[in-house]
């Protein structure tokens, strides 16, 4: 009896898992692969999706019911559009390994923070092959294995029509199954921006569409070509790109690292900067990813740290004090490292970022100058559940 004690206690010391996040006995910690911004889904390493159902309470996550084998999640809360109308898009959409692509929204009691309560997700119909995902406050695009683009959701800034609506919910038109964009090239890049969407083509060309009207947007340089009420635009004058981001204002990551950027942005009351021509953003590390937000364009290096971007007359903080910014350039962020994915959200403003090691964290900031702390301060390790 004493030899069969002595190998259970064993067996548990061995075996067991008392870390944070373990929720029963022989249960292993779950690792985040990708987070959204807001932290309103998380991708584990499982191919399970979670979600957080009271972010202002207790951080209880959920498994969202009908995601298995899932590789990449995309979305965000759309904020201001109310999504527990019957007719409103999903706010998040997940590839699974297959190629397949499901959606699913999510309700909450109080202005959107607590009780949160999510659909189960459903097969997006009409999409197969699908090899790359993005979305945004209700508007997905899709990517399949020939380079074709699908759009469906709010045609928001007419990025799946061409058509340009007011912005008010009632006139925002509601795609609601996938649609194919003519884009005149095949693509193997595609993300939802503002005021336009961004893809890249086989060779590295950046194209955009959406918002024919916002000329701050559109680079002077750049060759037009029209399919019906759509207008894609290839810029020049940028090197071979690997991703994208626009928020306003537009960056592009080159091939090599570097970060090329374009547009007019307000920054305060008296002054607008930014340039109607990409320009080379000197001062950065060598970086794997961007994110953007109103004011606020972060670069997660190649080496785990982090980089913002910084633009004449916002008001910024640091560790002691605020100050206005009197000239653009990279500030190095001196308490992160090890980072994975970082992302800053205009719509809940929030970051949420995963590091190298898997864990997950979100925490709220300032839109403008974000205040990006060190992890010791940031909500998380997020428990991912069981």
């Amino acid at each position: 009896m004493f030899a069969s004690a002595l190998s259970l206690v064993l067996f548990s010391l061995m075996f067991c898992d008392h870390t944070w996040g373990a929720v029963q006995l022989g249960s292993q910690r779950h690792h985040a692969v990708a987070i959204t911004p807001g932290a309103e889904a998380v991708l584990r390493e499982d191919g399970r999706v979670v979600a957080f159902k009271n972010t202002a309470k207790d951080g209880a996550p959920v498994l969202i019911e009908g995601l298995t084998d899932v590789v990449a999640i995309s979305g965000v809360s759309p904020g201001m559009l109310d999504a527990s109308q019957p007719e409103s898009p999903a706010s998040w959409i997940a590839l699974r390994r297959n190629g397949d692509v499901y959606q699913w929204k999510g309700t909450c009691a109080e202005d959107g923070y607590v009780d949160c309560k999510y659909t189960h997700a459903s097969k997006v119909a009409g999409l197969s092959n699908i090899t790359t995902i993005s979305s945004s406050r209700g508007a997905h695009l899709a990517l399949d294995r020939n380079g074709q683009v699908w759009g469906w959701g709010w045609d928001i800034d007419g990025l799946l029509t061409g058509a340009v609506y007011p912005f008010v919910k009632p006139q925002l038109a509601l795609v609601k199954r996938p649609i194919r964009l003519p884009i005149p090239q095949e693509l193997r890049f595609v993300a939802v921006g503002f005021p336009h969407a961004i893809g890249i083509d086989r060779a590295g060309g950046v194209w955009i569409w959406g918002r024919p009207d916002r000329f701050d947007a559109q680079p002077e340089k750049s060759q037009s070509i029209s399919a019906g009420q759509l207008t894609f635009r290839k810029v020049d004058g940028l090197p071979p790109a690997r991703s994208a981001v626009a928020f306003g204002r537009t960056y592009v990551l080159a091939e090599t690292g570097e970060v090329w950027s374009w547009g007019i942005t307000s920054y305060n009351r008296h002054e607008s900067f930014g340039r109607r021509q990409p320009d080379k953003m000197d001062g950065a590390c060598p970086t794997k990813a961007l994110s953007v937000t109103a004011g606020t364009v972060v670069a997660v290096c190649l080496d785990g740290t982090v980089y913002r971007a910084l633009w004449p007359g916002v008001e910024t903080t640091d560790c002691c004090q605020a100050r206005i910014v009197t000239e653009e350039r990279w500030e190095r962020v001196p308490f992160l490292s090890g980072i994975n994915q970082l992302h800053v959200s205009n719509a809940t403003f929030d970051v949420s970022l995963v590091d190298n090691s898997g864990d997950a964290y979100r925490d709220a900031f300032e839109t403008f100058g974000a205040v990006l702390k060190p992890l010791t301060s940031l909500q998380g390790p997020l428990g991912l559940g069981r």
